[in-house]
This record gives structure tokens, sequence and C-alpha cells, in this order.
């Protein structure tokens, strides 16, 4: 249902202060930043930070150029210009000169980066907020706070009405919300350049968080779905300092962003709930060259309710986020984001509140050589059942004692010896393997290895003869299932490759730009079927003339159904706490079986009809994720796979996920 506009009742305001930022100074300070090794911080020789002077000098600034009263002789193609902030370069500069005019006066100039201005540096820099005034803007309202000296201190309330229709004068139609959020937070920025190579990089946060959320409606609504950001906060630039033994300090100025956003989707019945939440964290993002990024965390958090009157049938989830970026330079850095979240899953005669908790960190890497494609790593995600009444959901029984069942086929995978995401890096760790649904039959069919690539998503042919799969980023491979007869079919990027319901062609998702191809596997020729805007993962439907498939679009993941041309496309299944994967359809085109994370925090396996109702999740609660799920020929089971990648389990099931057994381990 389309959401209309959002009224705004009214605003309360709880704390005073905020967050990061807030004053600039045109004179140097005392540097707070700690060393962190026994590495004397140098200048690049090519580097100049510019004085005062400079900067009352300078007549007009943007990203392509500088332009000074007087001539500047000394600033000439390859220089690197750091600057403090002033009235006409507000966010400081970090600059590499390309040009400049004839005459002096004018240098063109494009973003540099901190290896390119440091030649050796190891500096822990304290952004610990100077005090200083910042606005706030709630739903168009801008208000006037002012920060004291010391860490990250902001609490803000706001009560507003999402209205479905856009008419104000209908009540019927309206969720009422009340919330607030409350952030105590000190952030350490912390970097290791040697010889103008970055060798660490880490930001780490330590908070207290809050979050109330107060929701409350008249009548029934449903599928509804309400995301958007209630609150904006504005603060100056800043400064810190890095010293440089005999040289002049070097200025490092941080522009602090911080946005809250509230999300609430889901059906109710006339329903009130509440429920508030109280976090301790410790959370930091580590890079170390070359061994890659590692996740620090630590945290409790306690919770507060009041139980909800629910008349009818009601499944809704809201939350609030709280996303800060430190822009450096005013160009792009780290940001984090912690979101609280409130959740009913009810009847009349039982039902559940839960409350979960939730954190990213992440960099935007224009401001360093080392390019992380704007790379976040989740560092947590948590959800509690803080209350529970009526039926006791019963989990369904399971057997992890090994079982031989009476199952026709096989299935293709990857697995990964002696464990560990990071020997991903190594392909000769990767194998391509099958096995026998009845666990008989486990087979290494081919090392990632011996063809230099990172093989992922293999598919069996219908007769189970052949298997195709993609390689990380060099192309499409088919090869026998003894291992012989290995074939590149493609040098795409592709992911999602499957055979078709006849073995003559195969498919797959090009990973760069989303278009669909098939290959005739007779006389090699590729075919456009469809494009999406991102890769996906698909499935035939029994009769061959639609498709099924997974995609992360836009940040939000979703499952389509489409006729096998991209034509007719369909959502059915959307997102709601995290992704829904790996979509298949049962034999008599009518029920779809796939994965997702949705109100448990591992990873389920999920049953719908074809049209995307009556879903149900068949593996909540489980203490395991479960991926990969699809039904047995006669459609009266379910196969999926557990475990991680060096120590795989696969599962049956029946349709309605009881009598779990574990029928094949590999390796």
């Amino acid at each position: 249902m389309g959401l209309g506009r959002l009224l705004k009742l009214g605003t309360a305001l709880i704390g005073a202060t905020t967050l990061f930022a807030y004053l600039y100074s045109t004179s140097p300070e005392p540097p707070r930043r700690n060393q962190l090794h026994d590495v004397q911080n140098e200048l690049a020789s090519n580097a100049m930070i510019l004085s005062q002077e400079d900067l009352k000098d300078i007549r007009s600034f943007s990203d392509n150029s500088i332009y000074f009263s007087h001539a500047h002789p000394e600033i000439k193609e390859g220089t690197i210009i750091v600057s403090d902030i002033s009235s006409e370069v507000k966010d400081g500069m970090l600059k590499k000169v390309i040009g400049t005019s004839s005459d002096g006066k004018e240098a063109y100039i494009q973003n540099a980066t901190l290896e390119d201005v440091l030649k050796n540096a190891s500096v822990e820099l304290d952004v610990a907020p100077p005090s200083g005034p910042y606005t706030i803007t709630i739903f168009g309202q801008t208000l006037q706070r002012n920060h004291q000296h010391g860490s990250l201190n902001v609490g803000e309330s706001a009560n507003f009405v999402i209205d479905l229709d856009g008419n104000e004068y209908t009540r019927a139609d309206k969720i009422n919300v009340s919330t607030s959020w409350k952030l105590h937070s000190d952030f350490k920025l912390s970097c290791e350049i040697e010889n103008h190579e970055l060798k660490e990089l880490a930001f780490r946060n330590l908070s207290e968080a809050g979050y109330k959320i107060d929701v409350s409606c008249l009548e029934s609504l449903n599928d509804f779905e309400y995301n958007g950001t209630i609150a904006e906060y504005d603060f100056p630039s800043y400064v810190v300092w890095i010293s440089l033994g005999a040289s002049p300090p070097l200025p490092v100025v941080i522009k602090p962003k911080l946005d809250v956003g509230f999300k609430l989707k889901g059906h109710v019945s006339p329903v009130k709930a509440f429920v508030q939440q109280d976090a301790n964290l410790n959370v930091g993002l580590v890079y170390r060259n070359p061994s890659g990024w590692s996740i620090e965390k630590k945290f409790t958090n306690t919770f507060n309710y009041k139980l909800p009157n629910v008349p009818e049938v009601s499944g809704v989830v809201g939350g609030v986020t709280n996303r800060l970026s430190l822009l450096l330079y005013g160009i792009a850095g780290p940001y984090g984001s912690l979101g609280g979240n409130l959740g009913i899953d009810a009847s009349i005669k039982k039902g559940k509140i839960t409350s979960g908790l939730e954190a990213h960190l992440g960099i935007n890497s224009k401001v360093f050589k080392e390019k992380f494609e704007n790379m976040q790593k989740e560092i947590f995600r948590t959800e509690k059942i803080i209350y529970e009444w009526g039926e006791e959901k019963k989990e369904a029984k399971r057997n992890d004692t090994l079982v031989k069942e009476n199952l026709e086929g096989k299935i293709a995978f990857v697995w990964v010896k002696d464990h560990a995401m990071n020997v991903r890096q190594a392909s000769d760790a990767m194998w391509v393997c099958t096995m026998s649904l009845d666990g008989k039959e486990k087979r290494q069919v081919i090392n990632g290895g011996s063809i230099s690539c990172w093989p992922r998503n293999p598919s069996l042919s219908p007769d189970g003869k052949k298997i195709v799969f993609s390689d990380f980023g060099n192309g499409i491979y088919i090869v026998n299932e003894d291992g012989s007869g290995l074939k590149k079919l493609s040098g795409d990027m592709g992911t999602g490759t499957i055979f078709s319901l006849d073995g003559k062609e195969i498919c797959y998702s090009d990973s760069r730009n989303g278009s669909v191809y098939s290959i005739n596997l007779e006389r090699l020729n590729q075919t456009f079927m469809f494009k999406e805007d991102y890769e996906i993962r698909m499935n035939w439907f029994p009769d061959g003339k639609k498709v099924i498939y997974s995609i992360d679009h836009k940040g939000g993941y979703k499952i389509k159904v489409a006729n096998a041309d991209g034509s007719k496309q369909k959502k059915i299944i959307s997102g709601s706490r995290s992704y829904v994967s790996a979509p298949s359809v049962f034999p008599d085109g009518e029920h779809i079986t796939y994965e997702a994370r949705d109100k448990c925090s591992n990873s389920n396996i999920f049953i719908a009809n074809v049209n995307g109702r009556k879903v149900k999740n068949l593996t909540c609660p489980r203490n395991k994720n479960e991926f990969c799920p699809f039904p047995t020929k006669d459609g009266k089971k379910i196969i999926f796979r557990s475990g991680d990648d060096a120590n795989i389990e696969f599962y049956s099931m029946n349709i309605d996920g009881s009598d779990v057994k574990l029928i094949g381990t590999f390796p």
C-alpha cells in the first residue's frame, strides 16, 4: 500500500547536547592523539600546509580550483595542499595540484589522500567534540542546541502520525508513533602509514544507547510500510591536529553528519504496544594490510515493555536507527549506524514481543589510496523475545544423528577445506563437490586452485552428469561430474548458474550489471534473456515457462517471479529484517521454499504460496544457520544445508517443518 504524507503531531526534546563536532578554530590547539607505535610522524616532501595568511589570500575555492589574490609560485603541479578551516574553505582541504595558471594565482586541484600527505604516521585521534552550537531539524522544525565539551551526548524524542492515505481528516488509516533515542558515545580513529602506504586503520566506538518505541492504531491495517528520516543534525566542521615534530602540526578537518531514521512495516489490528531498550556497546572495525578487516564487539542490553492489547492477528516490525558519518575534509570517511527494533507477532490466543539491536560500521575510502569500495560490516544483530504469552511454541523435533533416507538425486556445492572465510583467498582450498541425497556417494569434483578460480553457485544438470559453476570474477565453467571435460563457457563475472530443464542450456546472471543470459551448450552461443538492477539467484518453475529469483535491489532483498523472457515481473516476497534468497518451486508449481533471516537471528528455511502469501518459518527457533532449500522430486520433503563451508550438514524435513533428519555430512 502506498504511503501518503507524514503528519507531525508534535516534538518533545529530551536531552540537550549532541554529537561529534562543532566549533571551528583557525589557530592550532594541542594535539588530541596518542602515539601507537615508535614511528616518527613525517610529512610528505611535496606537501604544503597553508598558513592563516595563505587562507586569507584565497578569493574563491571549489572542488576543482583555488583562486588566490596574489601569485603563489611555491604551489606547483604535484603539490599536496592541506588546510585548516576558513570563511572560504569551510571543511578544510586535502587536495593535489594538477596544474596552475600562467600568473600563479590559480591552482587546479583534485582530491588527495592521507597517504599522499603523510609519508610515515602512527596516530590515534580522540575526536571528542569541542564546545559549540549545532542545529537539529525534526520534520521541518529547526532547533538550536549547544554542545558542552566532551564525548557525544544526544537525546531527542518525536511524536508523529504515519498517514497511509494522505488525508488528514480520515482516522482509520493512521498509525500513531512516539519514539525517542539517546546516545552517549566516544569515538576514536587511528591509522598507521609507512612510506605512503596504509598499514592499519581502525575506528572504535564506546557507546551507551537507548530507544523507546510506542505504536498504536485504531483500525486493522494490512501491508503497510514506512521508512524515512525523522531527524537531521547539522554540525559545523572542527579540527584535530597531528604533531609533526619540528614542522607545523597537520590539521585534520572533521565534518560530522547524523541522521535518525524510523521504519515500520507489517499488518496490525487495533493495537497499542511499547518497548524500551538500553544497551552498552564497545565495537570496532580494524583494517590491517594485507590481512584485511576484523571486527571487535562487546555489548549488553536490558528491556522494558508494556503488554499489548491484541484483539486480532498482528505482525509488525518498527525501529529507530542513528547513522553517524565523519567526513574528513568534507569528502568521506568512517561511518556507523546503531538501531533498536520492536516486533509484535501475535493473535488473540498467543504471541510474543521481540526487541532487537543491530550495529554496522563502514568506511568510504576516498580519503585513502587503499580502496575499500564503500565497505560496510555488520558488527552484530541480536533479537530477544522479551515476553511471550498463550500457547507455547514448540520446536520441531530435530534428529542430529545421521540417518540414511531413501532419497533420489544429488546435490552440488562448494566445500572450503580447512575452514574459515579468510581461506577463500586461497583458491586451492575451495572444491566443487557432489553428494547423493541418500548420503552414500560423495565426490570432490574439481579444485579451484587447478584453474586459479574461486568457484561458487554450482548446479547439476537434470541427468546429474554435468556441473556448471561460476568463478568469482573469472567466468562460467562446465565440467563432467567425474571432474573431466572442463570447459570455460563465458568470461562474464557471473552468479546464479543453473541448467535449463532439458539440460541443453545454462543460465546465469552477470554480477556487473544484472543482465541474465543463456548459453546453448551445443552451439555455445549466448542469448540475452532479461535484465535486473543487480545479480540474481534463479530457479525454474516445473513447466519451464516461468522463473523465480532473488535479488538484492538497492539494498532491499526481494523474491520475484517472471516469464522466462523477464516479462510480467512480480514481487512476491520482501526481506523484512535482512535478506531473502535461494528460492525454489515445488513440483506442484503452487508453493515455494527459500532462505531468509526474519524474526530469528539465524538464517532459516521458509515455505509460502507461490503468490507470496501464507509465509511460514519452518526452522525457527534454531541455533544454526540453514541455507539453500529445495523440495524433493515428490514434493513431500525439503532438503536444506546447515553448518559452515568446512563442515557441511544436509537435512531433510517434512513441508510443515516436522521430522528434521540429518541425512549427510561433508567431508
